[in-house]
């Protein structure tokens, strides 16, 4: 009988998938904004686990308010914004981001099921990425570091549409 003990360090979710160890999204800053109190909490939950520093609002105008408080000086780099909000949807909050040029690095809408046709308003929004609910935190991460990383690598290139689609 052969025995024998392996210690492996720990390495965060996005590098143990890609491998690379190019890029971290450890200590980066995430701006969730979804009227759904239990969705915003779950998504903090997720980020924060991955070290990733989040703030959080429950109406786009609320999430606009964040925005300009921290652009100056701790400027967020990613964004998840729920496409289905009252009063304002996430499709007209990312119109807004996009046309008073806020310094956001990546834009997530978060969609239902029976948004699947988004993607191609996404794609005229020239959004990062389109992830359907329900969201499983490997799936987040995954997500988030391809974009991270297509954006890294390609910054004079046109930036693709990533859609990664829960399990149905």
């Amino acid at each position: 009988q052969l025995c024998f003990t392996v210690s492996l360090g720990a390495v965060t979710a996005t590098r143990a998938r890609h491998g690379r160890g190019s890029f971290t999204l450890h200590h980066s800053r995430a701006w969730i904004v979804d009227d759904n109190q239990a969705h915003r909490e779950l998504l903090r939950h997720m980020l924060n686990a991955a070290g990733i520093r989040t703030r959080c609002a429950g109406s786009a105008s609320e999430g606009l308010e964040l925005l300009h408080q921290y652009a100056a000086d701790d400027p967020f780099e990613l964004a998840l914004i729920d496409a289905d909000m009252p009063v304002t949807s996430g499709f007209v909050l990312a119109e807004q981001i996009a046309t008073r040029n806020i310094p956001v690095s990546v834009v997530m809408m978060l969609g239902t099921s029976a948004q699947r046709h988004a993607s191609q308003r996404c794609r005229d929004l020239n959004l990062d990425a389109q992830l359907l609910k329900p969201i499983m935190s490997e799936e987040l991460l995954e997500t988030v570091a391809r974009v991270v990383e297509a954006r890294e690598s390609s910054s004079a290139r046109s930036r693709k549409l990533v859609q990664h689609q829960a399990s149905l």
